[in-house]
């Protein structure tokens, strides 16, 4: 008889109730570092922190495979893709923000006695 919780093939829990512990534990931990700070800065950092933490330790202990097979690998391939993602974002963001300004939503205003501030309209 097959089992619902366990895979006898590959010798580990099936991927529903890996990536459902996975998803439990990050949102578990994250709700007590959102207690702790209430800074957004913090709170998307220690989010950053706390997927990362749980996926390093999940992959050897639910998923038996090492964890370079989750594709976390720096090379050469991963440099260019980082490039052309942060190349895109800031087009995208520029463009969007020229947009808005043309356009009359966006005011941004640059004092030499203050520090430089946009509103948004």
């Amino acid at each position: 008889m097959k089992s619902i919780f366990y895979n006898s093939d590959e010798q580990r829990i099936r991927a529903f109730w890996r990536i459902s512990l996975v998803t439990v534990s990050i949102f578990t931990l994250f709700t007590f570092w959102v207690f702790l700070t209430n800074d957004f800065i913090w709170m998307m950092s220690g989010l950053a922190v706390i997927t990362f933490l749980v996926i390093l330790f999940a992959c050897p202990a639910l998923d038996k495979r090492p964890f370079k097979e989750m594709g976390f690998t720096l090379s050469k391939t991963w440099a260019k893709d980082l490039g052309a993602g942060l190349f895109i974002a800031a087009l995208t963001m520029s463009l969007m923000s020229l947009v808005m300004w043309q356009f009359g939503y966006l005011q941004i205003n640059i004092s030499p006695d203050a520090e430089m501030s946009s509103e948004f309209i």
